[in-house]
């Protein structure tokens, strides 16, 4: 993977040029990335979800962290019902994510980035990545969001909506385009 980084004023760009994909076929993801005041970014959480645009986000920190140098965390939430006690076994939604959670361990073994996973229980997403990122003391949040309408209208969804207001560092969203 090449990368570029430049310092103009306060400015830091970053290009992060070819970025790894485990299926069969590479993606060129080319985003030139600003980081706010050339702040270093020393932790990133990646929240997951199980849709395509985790995958992007998840390349995106990659690329992110070999150029800062930073550790990646990722995390899938199982929400449980409030029916259930919240250490309920759930059995079918565990296996579901230690697969989502092996996926984005072999796409940072592809990039050569380590990455820490965990799964988690909780009653709100939203919440659980907030807790989860200020637990952590992380610089950035990095979410993927699917394109994905409510009444008609463009949403990001209850979870990225919480994250956004509630979040106490940056959070970049990766949103796939429509269709």
């Amino acid at each position: 993977m090449n990368s570029y980084t430049s310092l103009k004023g306060w400015r830091t760009w970053v290009y992060t040029g070819l970025a790894p994909r485990v299926d069969e076929r590479p993606v060129q993801l080319r985003n030139w990335v600003r980081l706010a005041n050339a702040k270093r970014i020393g932790r990133i959480l990646v929240p997951l979800a199980g849709v395509e645009a985790d995958k992007v986000a998840l390349r995106l920190a990659c690329a992110t962290a070999r150029s800062n140098k930073s550790q990646i965390f990722v995390i899938h939430v199982m929400e449980v019902k409030r029916s259930l006690p919240i250490d309920a076994e759930i059995s079918s939604q565990a296996e579901r994510g230690e697969q989502i959670l092996e996926e984005a361990l072999e796409i940072g073994r592809l990039a050569r980035v380590s990455i820490r996973s965990e799964l988690l229980q909780a009653r709100q997403e939203g919440p659980a990545i907030v807790d989860e990122a200020v637990g952590r003391s992380v610089d950035t949040i990095i979410f993927g969001l699917p394109y994905q309408r409510k009444y008609g209208e463009f949403s990001v969804g209850e979870a990225a909506s919480y994250v956004l207001k509630n979040a106490p560092c940056e959070v970049w969203l990766c949103r796939l385009g429509i269709g």
